[in-house]
């Protein structure tokens, strides 16, 4: 790049900064015009006794002022947004730029997290990294490409791609794309220390994570990946996509992102308003499973899986593993929707409407295909047989009320009929249910039969129960599926059961799907899911499955560690970022050991990582006071300190600058392929340093993986 293009670029940046002081001047005069108005009418209203209702005409002219307070009101809330984002975009407009050749005519397309236009002259200052302009360059350095328009795909050439990074309004480094991103920008990226939330990546997007971002096509995606390959951002980054394209028809109050603990939720929380969408609605699992389950005691996920870990072997589990392994729950949802309904005899009073077995060869006939719709459709009828016999001799059934000596007058006649019809109706409706066992809590106890599980001596419903109850209601028609909902992202998928995945199905039967997982992350067997083909089982042969095969979190020495344990060293893909090798520290004092590491922790977030929450809260009291240390000993917490001490479980899906993980080879000395991904998870957690506090020698199995930890 040449002194006269640095030159160009110093001019247009600060052309822009211009344009953005001139829109931020209008907005913040329109916004004072707005309050203005808004205390005008508010004031009017007060002076002309307006806020007192007399007559109508107070009514009307009460309705006419609240419009007006609501227009000014939503006028003012837009125009705080486009303030706040002229703001954010004053200190970097935009960090891309890629040049295309269209039709003989050389474009240059600036790129930033938001679009930034004039609307009197309709120039393009920036395009927002999701519109069709912007994908080139994310997905070519030179050469031919295109990009889709309303009238199909436009071929055009890459001229050139140039990076920058602006801070303040400063452009600190401009730089042309020799590669498809320099490595050392990328490292820069990488190497910036964490603030307990995740980061936007739209400058430093990678070819494979634009292929699962643009993905507009998919309604069931699985996006596979290692720790680090950016699923979780990949993911958000995909909803932001969907949201810009799809103004018309997918609003932010139409997706849910749904995760196991809280912790999980904070940390995501505020990606997409970064991204310039509103907050995504974000349920804890639980919260869902309570919603289907109002009144219900039951057990918590962690709680759950606290008892699996203490028995692994116990009847519990082992019918855990028959309800999660083989096609038990595809055969319980065939069976409940297969079901063949038995109607009852309808009586009004000595009188037969029709026999059961009639009535039940002529609702077979119009069967729909589920469970919830075919019984519907017979309490319809039930009810319809009972309305019609009414309205067809009610003048005679009066009649006969009449005769009876406590009957006083037409009056009460028309009242007893209607009450008889009505108790007769919700008589044969309940003999109806109890014929065909519509009681989720019926099924559910057969089930546990089948399974060969111990009948539940606790007021609490553990948690497998309560999710096979809950997902019996909803394929019962006894729970209303939401239809509202269009698209779901589930992050950290291979920790779902194969029966949470399932109930989510039946609760969200029309939305979308994008599950993000990692398989080698799958450590609380039976209740995760560890091969893609349990994904299939639940969302079908349509599940389109994508893969980010290389890992960025880590550093390189930290990465060929996480992979060592794992056995993978040759199948391993990982950006090669320079770092301190991770440490093996014995110890017979863990506490002292850990209180002179925090001593020289550096800043950033510190992860103190042990194998369980008894283990978090006992190494809590032995370190002792230490300032900025938060212990996170259930999912319902958030993050709020610099040093975090919390379980592995906990751990997933989180970074930390620094990891010093306690016991994690004592907990998994026997080397099995459970064993080995815990340690895996464990190391992956680390940005930049990975610290191993151990009060034995590194079990033999794992003498592979000595050469690259340094011994203390």
């Amino acid at each position: 790049m040449d002194e006269r293009e640095r030159i160009t670029e110093e001019n247009y940046l600060r052309e822009t900064l211009s344009f953005i002081d001139e829109r931020r001047a209008e907005c913040t005069a329109q916004l004072q015009r707005i309050e203005e108005n808004l205390r005008s009418i508010m004031q009017e209203q007060r002076e002309a006794g307006r806020d007192m209702v007399r007559d109508f005409d107070d009514v009307l002219a009460l309705n006419v002022a609240y419009t007006e307070i609501g227009q000014a009101d939503r006028s003012r809330i837009e125009t705080e947004r486009q303030l706040l984002r002229l703001q954010k975009q004053r200190k970097s407009p935009y960090f891309g730029r890629v040049d295309l050749l269209d039709e003989g005519d050389r474009e240059e397309i600036y790129i930033g997290l938001h679009s930034l236009r004039d609307p009197k002259s309709l120039r393009h200052y920036v395009h927002d990294w999701r519109a069709p302009v912007s994908e080139p360059f994310y997905t070519c350095d030179r050469g031919a490409a295109s990009y889709d328009t309303p009238l199909g795909p436009r071929p055009v050439e890459v001229l050139g791609r140039r990076q920058y990074t602006i801070e303040n309004g400063r452009c600190l480094r401009m730089y042309d794309s020799a590669s498809f991103l320099r490595d050392e920008v990328l490292a820069d990226a990488l190497s910036a220390p964490s603030d307990g939330h995740i980061k936007n990546i739209v400058g430093s997007i990678q070819q494979e994570q634009n292929a699962v971002v643009r993905n507009g096509t998919d309604k069931q995606l699985l996006v596979l990946g290692p720790a680090g390959s950016g699923k979780t951002s990949v993911g958000l980054h995909r909803l932001a996509y969907l949201l810009y394209h799809r103004r018309d028809r997918l609003r932010a109050e139409n997706v849910t992102v749904i995760s196991n603990s809280a912790i999980y939720s904070e940390y995501v929380a505020g990606l997409l308003p970064e991204l310039g969408e509103e907050p995504l609605h974000q349920p804890v699992f639980e919260e869902v499973l309570s919603a289907l389950l109002p009144g219900v005691c039951t057990e918590t996920r962690m709680e759950q899986l606290t008892a699996l870990e203490t028995d692994p072997r116990s009847p519990r589990a082992n019918a855990l593993r028959r309800m999660c392994g083989g096609d038990f729950l595809q055969k319980l949802s065939e069976r409940i929707d297969g079901h063949r309904f038995s109607c009852p005899d309808l009586w009004a009073g000595d009188v037969l409407l029709i026999g059961g077995e009639e009535l039940t060869a002529r609702m077979e006939a119009f069967r729909p295909v589920s469970f919830p719709a075919a019984a519907e459709a017979i309490r319809r009828e039930i009810r319809h047989r009972y309305d019609n016999y009414l309205l067809d001799h009610r003048e005679a059934l009066v009649t006969a009320l009449l005769q009876e000596d406590d009957v006083d007058g037409m009056q009460e006649a028309e009242w007893r009929l209607q009450n008889r019809f009505r108790a007769w109706t919700e008589e044969a409706l309940q003999r109806f249910e109890k014929l065909n066992h519509i009681h989720a809590e019926y099924h559910l106890a057969r089930l546990k039969k089948e399974l060969g599980a111990e009948s539940c001596r606790s007021e609490k419903l553990s948690f497998e129960d309560a999710l096979l109850l809950a997902f019996l209601r909803l394929k019962l028609g006894l729970a209303e599926p939401d239809r509202r909902c269009a698209h779901v992202l589930v992050d950290e998928a291979q920790d779902y059961s194969l029966l949470q995945l399932f109930l989510l199905r039946a609760l969200w039967p029309e939305s979308e799907f994008t599950l993000l997982a990692d398989l080698r992350q799958a450590v609380t067997e039976p209740v995760s899911l560890a091969a893609e083909a349990d994904f299939v089982r639940v969302f079908g042969k349509d599940l389109r499955v994508l893969r980010l095969p290389k890992s960025y979190r880590c550093t390189g020495p930290i990465n060929a560690l996480a992979f060592a344990l794992l056995s993978e060293t040759d199948e391993a893909e990982y950006f090669r970022r320079a770092g301190e090798q991770p440490r093996f520290i014995r110890t017979e004092d863990p506490a002292k050991c850990i209180r002179e590491l925090l001593l020289h922790r550096g800043e950033g977030l510190c992860g103190i990582i042990v194998p369980t929450a008894s283990a978090a809260r006992r190494l809590a009291d032995e370190i002792g006071e230490t300032e900025g240390l938060q212990v996170l000993d259930s999912p319902d917490q958030v993050i709020s300190g610099r040093v975090i001490l919390l379980p592995l479980l906990l751990a997933k899906g989180l970074e930390f600058d620094r990891v010093i993980a306690v016991d994690a080879f004592a907990h998994s000395r026997k080397g099995t392929a459970e064993d080995r991904r815990r340690l895996y998870l464990c190391a992956t957690r680390a940005l930049h340093s990975l610290t191993f506090v151990e009060g034995d020698a590194l079990p033999e199995v794992y003498k592979a993986a000595a050469e690259l930890m340094r011994t203390e």
